[in-house]
C-alpha cells in the first residue's frame, strides 16, 4: 500500500539494509517482485557491501 502512494522502497535501516535485502533474505518473493516493481534498486549495497541476494 505505501509503495503504491509512493513511498521509498530505498531507504535503508542502520546496517545499509533496504526492504529489498530484507525481503531477499527472507525469500519473500512476491515482496521481492513487488518492490522491483515499484523500482526498488537491487545494486544498492548495505554496510558489509552487499547487494539484495
Amino acid at each position: 500500500m505505501l509503495l503504491k502512494h509512493g513511498a521509498n522502497p530505498d531507504i535503508p535501516d542502520k546496517g545499509g539494509n533496504t526492504a529489498l535485502h530484507c525481503a531477499c533474505r527472507n525469500n519473500f518473493n512476491d515482496v521481492v517482485s513487488s518492490l522491483l516493481l515499484h523500482s526498488a534498486d537491487p545494486t544498492i549495497k548495505n554496510v558489509w557491501e552487499q547487494t539484495p541476494e
